[in-house]
This record gives C-alpha cells, sequence and structure tokens, in this order.
C-alpha cells in the first residue's frame, strides 16, 4: 500500500436548502438517511441563490448559514457539517456545479443527494440532470401520509427510505415565528436563540418576503384588506396569507367580513 496518506473511501450525504431557518425536519431526515445508506458524513448545503426560489429568502445567507451551525451544534451527531460551499460561488446555486467542486475535494467519495418525495418528478428539469444522475445517487425519503411507491426518473439511482421526520416546513416556522407562537422542539434551543438575538423573521423584518405577514398576526393588528396595497393582496392570496385557521377566527373576524377570493382560497386550503 506504500507509505503514503491513505485516502478513505467515503460516503458524502448533501443535503441541501435554503435553511430559513433550518427545523427538526432538517436534522432528522439526514439522521436517517445516514443510518439507511451508512454515510459517514452529511453536508448541509446552504444555498445562495437556489434555482427555484429565487428572491424568495427571508434571512440573509449568512444568518442561515449560522443557523445551520448552531441547529448541528444542538444535534450534537459529529458526522454533521455546514457547507458555505455554494455561498462562496457566484450565481445561481445549482446542483451539478455544487457536486462538481466535491468531487474536487472528495476525489474517493460517493455522493448521495437527500430529499424528499415530492422533489422527485422535478428531477429530470434540474441542470445537466442526466450528468448529475450518472454522479450521485439520491436518497428519498417517502412522507408520512404521501404516496408509499415511487417511480424514478429515467437515469437516476434512487435509495428509497421511510424515516422519523416530521411534518414541518421553514415556511410554517417562519409564519409562527412572526406570530410569536411557539414552536416546541422543532426549533433546537440555539436556533431559537440566535433568531431572537438577530431579530429574524418577526413581522416587517428586513428581507425579500417580509411583505406584510398577516397569515398570523396582520388581522390581529387590525388592518383590513383593503388597507393591504394590490399586489401585497395578490402575494396574500398566493400564499395562503389569510388563513384563519390560526387567528383570523380568534380574532372574531366572520367569513361574510372576509373578501371573496379570499374565502375561496380558505375553502380550498381547508383553513375553515
Amino acid at each position: 500500500m506504500g507509505t503514503g496518506t491513505v485516502l478513505s473511501h467515503e460516503r458524502i450525504g448533501i443535503l441541501g436548502g435554503t435553511f430559513d431557518p433550518p427545523h427538526r425536519g432538517h436534522v432528522d431526515l439526514a439522521r436517517a438517511a445516514r443510518e439507511a445508506a451508512g454515510l459517514d458524513r452529511v453536508l448541509f448545503v446552504v444555498a445562495a441563490r437556489p434555482p427555484f426560489k429565487e428572491g424568495a429568502t427571508h434571512a440573509s445567507a449568512e444568518d442561515r448559514l449560522a443557523l445551520v451551525e448552531v441547529t448541528l451544534a444542538d444535534a450534537g451527531d459529529p458526522a454533521f457539517e455546514a457547507s458555505r460551499i455554494e455561498l462562496d460561488r457566484p450565481g445561481v446555486s445549482y446542483t451539478i456545479d455544487t457536486v462538481h467542486e466535491l468531487q474536487q475535494q472528495f476525489p474517493c467519495a460517493e455522493f448521495y443527494f437527500i430529499v424528499g418525495s415530492d422533489t422527485i418528478a422535478d428531477l429530470p428539469q434540474w441542470k445537466d440532470a442526466a450528468e448529475l444522475a450518472r454522479a450521485l445517487r439520491f436518497i428519498v425519503n417517502l412522507r408520512e401520509g404521501g404516496p408509499q411507491q415511487i417511480s424514478p426518473p429515467e437515469g437516476f439511482d434512487l435509495l428509497v427510505i421511510k424515516g422519523n421526520v416530521p411534518e414541518v416546513s421553514s415556511s410554517q416556522m417562519r409564519q409562527e415565528l412572526a406570530a410569536g407562537e411557539p414552536t416546541g422542539d422543532l426549533l433546537s434551543p440555539a436556533t431559537k436563540a440566535y433568531i431572537e438575538k438577530h431579530g429574524l423573521y418577526r413581522v416587517g423584518a428586513t428581507g425579500a418576503s417580509s411583505v406584510l405577514r398577516f397569515r398570523h398576526c396582520g388581522l390581529r393588528a387590525g388592518i383590513s384588506a383593503p388597507e393591504i396595497p394590490g399586489q401585497a393582496r395578490d402575494d396574500i392570496r398566493e400564499s395562503n396569507v389569510l388563513r384563519f385557521r390560526h387567528c383570523g377566527l380568534r380574532a372574531g373576524i366572520s367569513a361574510p367580513e372576509i373578501p371573496g377570493q379570499a374565502q375561496d382560497d380558505i375553502r380550498e386550503s381547508n383553513a375553515l
């Protein structure tokens, strides 16, 4: 074998995302993937400019990286690492470019990309999808209550798992934080402390989508729909911000007072 440095063959998982903010679902998904595939490490790759969510991040890239770092510190798993590889690269954060860089850093590694089952149908639309399929194996977690059988897109190699991962999203966390509602154990103590210290995800906080978060607290503030600028009303409808499940009805607002289009949106999302 010789006396030189021996590079071990590693299995490296990649969990990419905006992590805006990171939550227990991310950590539990990474843990389930690591256990199922025998991964030596999992890189939490923070996207700078995600291709399918341009302009949709709320906290800055550096804040999101810091949030991942404190979240992983609380998780206490030495196999988990925060990666800024996409933050240091200009332009849109394409997965194939990240994989190329990681292949240079870890030439003997075998790479796995970790996703939820709702991502599978979109894989053929990813940049250089055929090359990506040759470079990676995808670990796909089946969501509770979702389809339990999936067909891989042509050319993609899938390892399907069913981890114990809570049904939670970063948008849900942002909405609850903006409303001052408890997030329970879905955010780690250090994550909550960082968010509070830096004033992230508050109503009126600066950021690309801090536009009038009425879902949880706009109506509580006594702001009626006609007072909201037209474009903001459209944005609110599109993101189902006027869901009265959490606070509209608590505020004593009856259905006839809700604008017609909003009533339709509410019915469609079963919010009433």
